[in-house]
């Protein structure tokens, strides 16, 4: 990993984005538990990442969760040296222009616009995991270039999600692949990452027919 980060870096490689998630995943209990050692990580496209060890070879999709919006506004507050409120800046916002993002961060001090209510988000972002999971699903699996003995999606929060959210947000995941699981091709593991807290990081495996 550290091989791949520094030629990254050095290089300006496309992939180093999906080499730090799973670079962080794999620093978090979730991440070192799933993996049997020794093994060989190897970077590819369908799915993004393979895994082989004696025992199995696991195919690893890694995306982040991060409303593309949302990352245009942290980008412009910085160059700004501002702040916006995040729920401004979502899944289901408006398109806007970079020039109209930059209006609305200038006029508007953190916590003085949007809001939307805890159920209100955590629906919308039920939704947007259920999105990311059906695209990654055919990106992954249903074009693999590589058949592998499982399938694995590690999805990184960036939006900060804390504690409480975390645990009402598991228990709609829940639910909601419960109906996932029922049909194929579908992921063994999904991982729904914190960045903030490794130890709050969502696990779901698929259950056993």
């Amino acid at each position: 990993m550290a091989e791949w980060i520094s030629e990254g870096i050095s290089t300006g490689h496309d992939r180093l984005g999906d080499v730090f998630v799973l670079d962080r995943w794999l620093s978090t209990p979730a991440g070192r538990d799933s993996l049997t050692c020794p093994c060989e990580i190897r970077l590819h496209e369908k799915p993004d990442f393979i895994v082989t060890s004696e025992r199995m070879s696991a195919g690893i999709e890694v995306t982040r969760f991060l409303a593309e919006q949302r990352a245009r506004a942290a980008k412009i507050t910085n160059e700004e040296h501002t702040d916006h409120s995040p729920t401004d800046f979502d899944f289901d916002s408006p398109p806007r222009r970079n020039d109209e993002i930059r209006q609305i961060v200038r006029r508007e001090p953190l916590g003085l616009t949007g809001w939307r209510s805890i159920p209100g988000t955590l629906d919308l972002y039920a939704e947007k995991f259920e999105e990311i999971l059906a695209s990654k699903t055919r990106k992954a699996i249903v074009e693999t270039t590589q058949a592998c003995s499982s399938y694995w999606l590690v999805i990184e929060d960036q939006h900060f999600l804390n504690a409480f959210n975390l645990h009402h947000l598991n228990r709609m995941l829940t639910a909601r692949l419960a109906q996932y699981w029922r049909s194929e091709p579908a992921f063994d593991r999904i991982y729904f990452s914190s960045i903030t807290d490794k130890n709050r990081s969502l696990e779901f495996r698929k259950p056993a027919r």
